[in-house]
């Protein structure tokens, strides 16, 4: 895990204002967060410890056809032993939940991944203001679109470029685009749950059950995604491709 020390910043969402009057200063007590996503193998070690539900191999999600759920789940990476080292996904909230109780941690808020992944320095990225490239987080790029038209889809690119993954990569493998904690994969490969509640951050969406999402999955061809100013949402039991989690402490 790495240590998050104590800290005042300005979130600035959404769409990267910064606006002193709508969105004050936040100060966040010191708290510990993964380096990485948690992965699939070691998911896997706490369905083994009989803490969690077996991960499943489908995705799961509202509108999807049974083409869409065929062709998603194929990247689901539980249980497949070359992505044992890939972020765990097709993962739902409350299984995330389970996993970091088990591991004696806890789903990390989103104050806590906005200044974990940005820091207090109002960076656009979490690595600075650079613009994103393959070094810096894996999001669609030449390997992905390649892979899609292999499975005869149409999938755009969101910079010029190969990170070498069509899908989902192995964790860590992308040390150029750590924020200034250290943190990893905070704007690519998977996005991730949060413990907050959409309530809690737009009134307008109460009553809901559903829980904000951060940061970027490996299949995004819009990069604004990677920013400070992006957020998603799904309900608890929403198995996505997409997205998976860490923890904090």
């Amino acid at each position: 895990m790495v240590a998050i020390p104590a800290g005042t910043f300005r979130r600035n969402w959404p769409g990267g204002s910064v606006d002193p009057t709508r969105f004050p200063e936040v100060t966040v007590p010191a708290f510990a967060i993964d380096a990485t996503a948690v992965t699939a193998g070691q998911y896997a070690d706490c369905v083994r410890a009989g803490a969690c539900a077996a991960g499943a191999r489908q995705v799961h999600i509202d509108g999807y056809g049974p083409e869409d759920q065929s062709f998603w789940s194929a990247f689901c990476t539980f249980g497949r032993p070359e992505t044992a080292d890939h972020p765990m996904n097709c993962v739902s909230w409350t299984e995330a939940s389970a996993y970091c109780r088990w591991a004696g941690k806890r789903l990390l808020t989103e104050v806590e991944w906005d200044y974990a992944g940005h820091g207090s320095e109002g960076r656009l990225y979490p690595w600075g203001d650079d613009p994103p490239s393959p070094n810096h987080h894996n999001v669609c790029d030449a390997a992905c679109v390649a892979m899609a038209l292999a499975r005869g889809r149409t999938f755009r690119s969101a910079h010029v470029g190969d990170d070498g993954y069509g899908a989902t990569a192995p964790v860590g493998r992308f040390p150029a685009g750590a924020s200034a904690f250290g943190v990893l994969d905070m704007a690519g490969n998977v996005a991730q749950w949060t413990a907050t509640n959409v309530c809690e951050v737009r009134s307008d969406a109460c009553p809901s059950d559903a829980y904000v999402v951060r940061g970027c999955p490996w299949y995004s061809p819009d990069l604004r995604c990677a920013t400070f100013s992006a957020r998603g949402s799904q309900p608890p039991d929403a198995r996505v491709e997409g997205i998976g989690f860490r923890c904090a402490r």
